[in-house]
């Protein structure tokens, strides 16, 4: 496993709080997909991506204060080139401690549920 450092920018919307990622990885991996076992992934809805808060409930005198903070900052990331997926989605592990914090600041455990994860697409039905 090799890991790969890079930036992302910082996306809230009203429950959710996303890194914007450069679209050239989703390409790459997205291509390789398709090499090896020819089915091309639908984009994600949030394109190239990390969920850092996906909906959770953040308490409300921390999210009136924090909420958009670091709105279009760039924040740093690692992510693996080893591949997970399931019956839905693609996507690579993540690491970030920027991430980590902004969900401590909000009160959130570091880790969201699902892990930190680049989306790379979801598979066709």
């Amino acid at each position: 496993m090799t890991w790969f450092e890079t930036t992302g920018t910082i996306t809230y919307f009203e429950t959710w709080a996303i890194a914007e990622c450069p679209k050239d990885i989703m390409n790459y991996y997205g291509h390789w997909v398709y090499r090896t076992h020819h089915m091309k992934l639908n984009k994600p809805k949030f394109g190239s991506h990390i969920s850092i808060i996906r909906g959770e409930d953040v308490d409300p005198e921390r999210k009136i204060r924090l909420w958009g903070k670091y709105a279009h900052q760039p924040l740093t990331f690692a992510y693996s080139n080893e591949m997970g997926h399931n019956a839905e989605h693609y996507w690579l592990p993540v690491c970030s401690r920027e991430m980590e914090q902004l969900r401590t600041e909000l009160g959130l455990p570091k880790d969201p549920p699902f892990g930190f994860h680049l989306t790379l697409g979801r598979i066709p039905h």
